[in-house]
């Protein structure tokens, strides 16, 4: 039976969901530096879009999505049309996605340098991103497909907003990694570790719980949650097409009640819910059978006796001659730097930034790595060689460009061994001094991916990633100069290294080779391998101090990565092999399932892609040429940008009857709206054009006809400073019918992120013109003046200084901000005056560990009593008023007090309950105008939310309501209490 709820909540999201996530209209990835020049390569079912110079790189993504092509889409049941591919090489922060309304896949080329994958990146991103373009090609069919004639590219959007949960499209394309590939997360010792450890340590969750997530329980993403019930419901209904059937189901059933449950029964004769608890009882029975023929396991000493309430990781353990540093972070904790004492007691010494590698000690400090976004293009980065002085507790950096990772440094302190990633591909090894220059630089072998190094003697070891898997290679080296080519030191193979030290006459290193993270030593010289550490769930980052009678690393648990050491005596020494991987039963059972479906290429076959793509001519790509792409529309007029600024008397600026028509160019840098609305019996006419290809963005709004325009004019016999002698007031406002408004807005922006060292900082300089036909004017002795045209142009900074705010905290825990701005009227300056505005605001820790506080102080002023109400205020009244006065002079602080209460994710009557947010607050003001000097006025009251899912609906739910107690301006008196209703979700 067709649910007719259901239909009117698509035609609902479709109106509401084409309009996300950024700028509320359009996904704007970021943008790449506007110095670039494009061009294009068009396959049989790809248009790779990428910049000038990276040419054999694109050609590599070219062979791997095509030749990929055919057995990810074969699993999905889909045949998906050519669509763009953009390249974005210039960044280190590798990442993939794709996305509809513009439908295309945007890549992020350089590979992870912390070798996640032990498999070439291309041909990770092909298999991942490729089984993502055949999923969203589903919802291009049945109700959808009738919906893009409504509303165009976004109707696929809606597809994936109406359907309750993500994991199936990132578990399905996990799966695929998996089943095409001998790698995949699938066959990874970490994808899994903490499903192991919940089980194992009897944990206990329900599947919301899981599903959901936790401010107060750390919950894996929608990743591992997914593929633990794709992988159950694939492998045991024996249908290898079980996620290509239950998006087909999902298409069909879209508008029956319940039709999610409906289409799992379908496809696989079991919910989500039934599959992943039988998962989660399958799982767990062969852990708890492996876990116990592994035991007893390593003994260890932990090193911190603070007693963490939440999730925390300590990713790194660095036994220095100067103490024990590691890297700590968590729900309640940002990312940073700290000194772990004998005693157990902990020092915080900096923040420490997301993006940067393993550290690496000397003597004298240590090394390490940091990725840097440029200022003004969020697609281009740098990442550079820092040094961390013991002595003088100061940070220095050693290199200013390019992209340099994971530095390691000789036994004799004086070089350094740096992974070098070029934009155009492949991998260098970089030798430099410790001060920073640089002595010889050479090409990895076998055009693979080094990842990290570690040096015994002149002898620099590299791990290294090629299309066969991940290895160790070696080269000599004298006095910093390459003195021998590369050496097979171990042959490649498909578990993950990672964390690669030397201890002057081995290599250490964490190894999933057993199915777990564990530590293993491998010997150069005599070739063997054994494993020195067992661990329960997972042990990490392992490194000797100076004596070797210890090592340190991490061990893993439900609580997070816990700092220990063991003594070398109590380190095992169990003979391994490479060539004999752990067998992750569920990983085999599915690609066994596959096996009998897809076609391996041969090697012919591949010759002969390979061959063909080498032979496709690349053309130049104009930006100018494709700077407008229609791709969404709708038989509604609906302006989400100006979402923040609505109000009742206003509310057609926001939505009404009409039509749109959304424009987003395939490089993310110029986005275009086209409307007509109607209300009130007003036809109107909308445009806004946003270019941020160039440094300085430009954003133009052109609006006609929303209203008719007005003539304001002070009366005439208005004596300015005394009384006014007509009873209509001081000023009259006329309407001028069938006169239509007009009003243009344009705006010069430079938005900077200044990020670096583990600080967020942004800065953004700005200056916007605003034009009306709406007059306003004085003239005492000519009544009948017509006035001038409303004009004013705006100019300021925002900046803002602070620490990243953990999961579980409202606030950051530390931070600053402003905004100062100025108003200037152009045209009659005398009578129409300024406004001089500024914000400032301050974020510190509260009186418990996840409180917070935050202050702000607010002063504005016009310079002309006569004109206030000319210009709109920038200043916010206190909160509980309702409408913002005119002011001549305005001063206000407000303090605001955050207190998170985690519910121990309750789960009542079908209601998923996180956590309650009350913030208590109070605003103080000083406002003054014509009539009134210094008018106090105040608010206090308290914000009440409720982070929760509601009736299993995928998206996380905000709601509450705000109290507050103002007083009345006109009568002083206190106001009995308002109350303000409170609601958000963040969609995706």
């Amino acid at each position: 039976m067709i649910n007719c709820r259901r239909i009117v909540f698509i035609v609902c999201s479709a109106l509401i969901l084409a309009a996300l996530p950024v700028r509320a209209q359009y996904y704007v990835l970021g943008q790449d530096p506007s110095s670039l020049k494009w061009k294009q390569l068009r396959t049989k079912n790809y248009q790779f879009i990428y910049p000038a110079g990276t040419d054999s790189l694109a050609r590599i993504y070219a062979y791997q999505f095509e030749l990929n092509r055919s057995n990810t889409m074969k699993g999905i049941r889909s045949d998906p049309k050519p669509l763009p591919i953009i390249l974005h090489p210039n960044l280190s922060r590798s990442n993939g996605m794709v996305i509809w309304a513009p439908k295309r896949v945007e890549l992020m080329t350089m590979p992870p340098y912390d070798g996640s994958y032990p498999q070439p990146w291309a041909e990770q991103l092909a298999l991942h991103e490729g089984r993502h373009v055949g999923q969203m090609d589903h919802y291009t069919k049945g109700i959808f497909r009738l919906l893009y004639y409504l509303i165009g590219e976004s109707s696929v959007g809606i597809g994936i907003g109406v359907t309750p949960s993500s994991w199936i499209f990132e578990s399905d394309a996990v799966m695929n990694e998996t089943t095409l590939s001998n790698a995949g997360r699938g066959r990874s010792g970490t994808f899994l570790q903490y499903y192991r450890a919940s089980c194992l340590e009897d944990e206990g969750r329900l599947y919301d719980q899981w599903r959901y997530g936790s401010y107060g329980r750390f919950t894996p993403n929608s990743y591992p949650f997914g593929y633990m019930i794709n992988s159950y419901m694939t492998s045991t209904s024996d249908n290898f097409f079980s996620t290509g059937d239950l998006l087909n189901s999902f298409v069909k059933y879209a508008l029956y009640f319940n039709y999610w449950s409906k289409s799992f029964r379908k496809a696989t004769g079991m919910t989500d819910r039934e599959s992943f608890n039988k998962s989660i009882l399958s799982m767990g029975a062969e852990w708890k059978e492996d876990d116990a023929e592994r035991a007893p396991f390593t003994p260890f000493t932990p090193l911190s006796s603070k007693c963490e309430q939440n999730y925390t990781v300590y990713s790194q353990v660095i036994p220095t001659e100067d103490g024990i540093y590691s890297v700590k972070a968590g729900y309640e904790h940002p990312r940073h730097l700290i000194k772990i004492y004998p005693n157990g007691s902990e020092k915080a010494i900096r923040p420490f930034p997301d993006y940067s590698s393993k550290i690496s000690p000397s003597s004298e400090g240590f090394y390490w790595s940091e990725s840097i976004i440029n200022p003004r293009w969020s697609l281009e980065d740098k990442s550079v060689i820092n040094f961390y002085d013991f002595k003088t507790g100061k940070t220095v950096r050693l290199t200013d460009r390019g992209h340099l990772f994971n530095p390691a440094v000789s036994g004799d302190g004086k070089f350094l061994s740096v992974t070098e990633y070029p934009v155009t591909g492949g991998s260098n090894l970089i030798l430099m001094t410790t001060e920073g220059t640089v002595t010889d630089t050479v090409a990895s072998p076998m055009h693979g991916q080094i990842t990290e190094t570690a040096w015994i003697g002149d002898r620099v070891y590299a791990l290294e990633i090629v299309e066969n898997g991940e290895g160790i290679w070696s080269v000599l080296q004298r006095n910093g100069k390459i003195s021998s080519g590369w050496k097979e030191e171990v042959a490649p193979q498909y578990q993950t290294m990672k964390s690669l030290v030397s201890d002057g006459k081995s290599l250490i290193f964490e190894f999933d080779l057993d199915g777990i993270s564990n530590i293993y030593r491998y010997d150069p010289n005599s070739k063997v391998l054994t494993r020195i550490v067992d661990s329960r769930f997972g042990a990490f980052a392992p490194m000797f101090d100076a004596t070797g009678k210890n090592l340190y690393y991490s061990v893993f648990d439900t609580k997070g990565y816990h700092p220990v050491s063991t003594a070398a005596c109590f380190l095992e020494e169990k003979a391994s092999d490479f060539t004999k991987p752990y067998k992750h039963i569920v990983a085999e059972q599915i690609a066994q399932q596959a096996s009998k479906y897809i076609e391996k290429p041969s090697e012919e076959g591949k010759k002969q892609l390979k061959d063909s793509i080498s032979n496709l001519e690349a053309v130049h790509y104009s930006k100018a040429g494709h700077l407008f792409h229609i791709h969404s529309w709708a038989p509604v007029y609906y302006n989400m940008d100006r979402f923040s600024e609505f109000s009742l008397p206003e509310w057609y600026r926001v939505a009404s009857p009409g039509a749109v028509v959304l424009s987003q160019n395939s490089l993310g840098t110029a986005t275009a709206m086209f409307g007509y609305s109607y209300h009130n019996h007003f036809h109107s006419g909308h445009f806004n054009f946003n270019y941020t290809g160039l440094y300085p963005a430009f954003d133009f709004t052109f609006d006609i006809n929303d209203r008719n325009r007005t003539a304001v004019r002070y009366n005439r016999y208005y004596v300015p400073g005394g009384t006014v002698q007509n009873t209509d007031g001081m000023f009259t406002i006329d309407t001028l019918a069938h006169k239509p408004l007009i009003e243009a807005n344009m705006k010069v922006y430079i938005p900077l992120d200044l990020s670096s060292g583990g600080v967020n900082r942004t800065f953004a300089p700005y200056i916007q013109y605003s034009i009306s036909n709406d007059t306003y004017f004085y003239h005492p002795e000519d009544p009948d003046s017509k006035g001038l045209p409303k004009q004013s142009l705006e100019y300021g900074i925002e900046f803002s200084l602070m620490t990243p705010k953990p999961k579980s905290l409202l606030y950051p825990k530390w931070g600053i901000g402003a905004r100062l701005a100025a108003i200037s009227c152009i045209g009659d300056q005398e009578h129409n005056g300024n406004i001089g505005y500024g914000t400032f605001y301050l974020y510190m820790p509260g009186l418990w560990h996840s409180h917070g506080f935050k202050a702000t102080g607010t002063f504005q002023f016009q310079d002309n009593k006569l004109s206030y109400g000319y210009i709109d205020n920038l200043a916010n009244m206190p909160r509980g008023y309702s409408t913002s006065m005119a002011s001549i002079r305005f001063a206000k602080v407000t303090a605001d007090y955050a207190m998170p209460i985690y519910l121990n994710d309750a789960y009542i009557l079908s209601q998923y309950l996180m956590r309650l947010q009350v913030i208590p607050f109070g605003d103080l003001a000083l406002n003054s105008n014509r009539d009134i000097n210094d008018e106090l006025l105040y608010s206090i009251g308290t914000d009440l939310l409720l982070d929760a899912h509601i009736f299993h609906i995928g998206w996380q739910f905000k709601f509450g309501v705000r109290c507050s107690f103002t007083k009345d301006f006109l009568t002083g008196k206190v106001k009995t209490p308002s109350f303000q209703f409170l609601v958000g979700t963040p969609m995706y």
